[in-house]
């Protein structure tokens, strides 16, 4: 798999995860995603899932669960942050 579609389907699972920063099962995500796929007439694997999974992991955007086959929640402190930042920019900018 090259990177950009790891990234294509890293975004796609992002986008399943709660915006709450709930975490859903693994399990439950890969279905979703294989299911979404195959509408697509395409096939995703497992391994594809876990390299998209780790790609938002690593990049601080998601953040690992529990449970029995693990679970995924969207790390909601990192997009706090973003928010705050961007809200910073805007008072510096009307400062100007």
């Amino acid at each position: 798999m090259h990177n950009t579609d790891t990234q294509a389907l890293a975004e796609a699972l992002y986008q399943l995860l709660p915006a709450d920063g709930s975490n859903l099962g693994n399990a439950t995500l890969l279905r979703t995603l294989q299911a979404t796929a195959e509408a697509q007439g395409q096939m995703i694997t497992e391994e594809a899932f876990q390299a998209a999974r780790q790609h938002l992991l690593d990049a601080g955007r998601a953040v690992k669960g529990k449970g029995r086959g693990g679970s995924t929640g969207r790390n909601v402190e990192t997009r706090r942050d973003e928010t705050r930042r961007d809200e910073t920019r805007r008072d510096e900018t009307r400062k100007i």
